[in-house]
């Protein structure tokens, strides 16, 4: 009896538009972060001003608080969008330089890749 292994001859078929690579999933994020900075923030922009010349109207003080108080939502909001693309940015910029210093998370030394 022979040891030696046939080679299968089956082929894999990817299906290449479900294939999800790291480059597809950074333009897939980089395009959501064009379509909150396009379509997004400018409507939140437009509310917060509206609300913001709504307060200067005669309004009772507890829709002028109301007012206030969707004002910060608003802000928290538009504060939260800007923060996802910086910090998206800068934690793939850390780990790119901790990967080519050689050190990765979790792992005491690994490869570098200059």
């Amino acid at each position: 009896m022979s040891s030696f292994k046939h080679k299968t001859n089956k082929k894999i078929i990817l299906d290449e538009r479900t294939l999800t690579t790291l480059d597809s999933k950074h333009k897939e994020i980089e395009k959501d972060f064009h379509k909150e900075k396009e379509d997004i923030l400018p409507e939140l922009r437009a509310k917060k001003r509206y609300l913001k010349e709504l307060l200067n109207t005669n309004l009772t003080i507890e829709q002028k608080l109301e007012i206030h108080d969707k004002l910060r939502e608003l802000s928290e909001q538009i504060k939260e969008l800007k923060s996802n693309k910086k910090n998206y940015y800068l934690r793939h910029w850390i780990s790119s330089i901790f990967i080519r210093k050689g050190y990765c998370l979790g792992v005491e030394r690994c490869k570098s890749v200059e």
